[in-house]
């Protein structure tokens, strides 16, 4: 018998240790958990519960859950309870929402909840874990409005741009790209950009990738400019462009570049013109017998002398 009582003793000792640790995790704890029973009513309330909805334990146990929310979630909510009392599951609901809650004064806030039912001998209860996402959710929208003016300057923007991963395949191609290239922006994603648009010399001769100064950025970390290139469209068309490619970094190491380019077409139409026009200038000014010379009265100074 002796030996029994001592067995019963260390018994519940250790259990009460449990249940100290447990308290003490459950206490401790930055996410609020509340338990309720069959009623809806509030039957234990943390210290985080307390901090995070303004109320003391002791103006809320006993009190239905809907103290801590908004009005437009009630209906919903007792609605929900007769579901759950008119079930014969042991776990009736296990699932994670996002919803608002409702501080003593009035305020609301965004949060996390995780919530279990189940039954015991004693009746239905329900349990929340609880957890603030102000914060998350502020990072979230701001994330949100960054990538959103991202992708106007993207869209607005008059060059093509295009991004690759490490391994050269594109990540995005803005519609300037995708116009100039005469290819639907989503049919690029995911492919290897050199074997499309970038796979043939001015000359005609074959461009290896080894050799490419876009692919380079990739490997060598440094910024490629070019001024004298062609990229060639889906029809097969070839035109003039000046491009750079620039490596992108995450925690110092290349993850991708980013490649803006523009085609020049017009611009060499026009340096074409121009230097036909400067040739035949110089061969009238070379062979004609009569003397004259330009200034330019900005610098008060001769800029040309005919040889004559």
């Amino acid at each position: 018998v002796k030996a029994l009582s001592v067995k019963a003793e260390t018994a519940t000792h250790a259990l009460s240790e449990s249940e100290e640790r447990f308290r003490s995790v459950v206490q401790s704890t930055s996410d609020a958990i509340i338990l309720a029973d069959d009623k809806g009513r509030i039957v234990f309330w943390n210290k985080s519960a307390q901090r995070m909805f303004s109320y003391m334990e002791d103006e809320v146990m006993g009190k239905p859950l809907t103290v801590i929310m908004p009005a437009r979630y009630r209906d919903a909510h007792e609605k929900g309870l007769e579901r759950i009392r008119a079930s014969e599951d042991g776990c009736v609901i296990e699932k994670t929402l996002e919803l608002h809650g409702l501080r003593k004064d009035g305020s609301e806030f965004p949060l996390e909840l995780s919530l279990a039912t189940w039954r015991t001998p004693e009746g239905l209860f329900y349990g929340g874990i609880i957890r603030d996402i102000t914060e998350r959710k502020r990072i979230e929208a701001a994330l949100e409005r960054l990538s959103r003016q991202h992708e106007l300057l993207l869209n607005s923007a008059g060059e093509g741009i295009y991004g690759l991963d490490r391994q050269g395949n594109t990540t995005f191609v803005n519609p300037a790209a995708a116009r100039m290239l005469g290819w639907a922006a989503e049919d690029l994603i995911g492919c290897p950009m050199h074997p499309i648009l970038h796979h043939t010399k001015p000359d005609g001769s074959p461009y290896p990738s080894e050799a490419c100064p876009i692919y380079a950025a990739l490997k060598d970390g440094s910024v490629h400019s070019v001024e004298n290139e062609v990229f060639w469209r889906k029809d097969g068309t070839g035109f003039p462009v000046e491009y750079v490619s620039t490596p992108i970094r995450e925690h110092g190491e290349i993850i991708g570049a980013v490649v803006v380019f523009k085609d020049i077409t017009e611009r060499k139409r026009v340096e074409e013109k121009l230097a036909s026009s400067e040739q035949r200038f110089r061969q009238l000014a070379e062979n004609i017998r009569e003397v004259f010379w330009m200034s330019d009265p900005s610098k008060n100074a001769i800029v040309y002398v005919s040889p004559a």
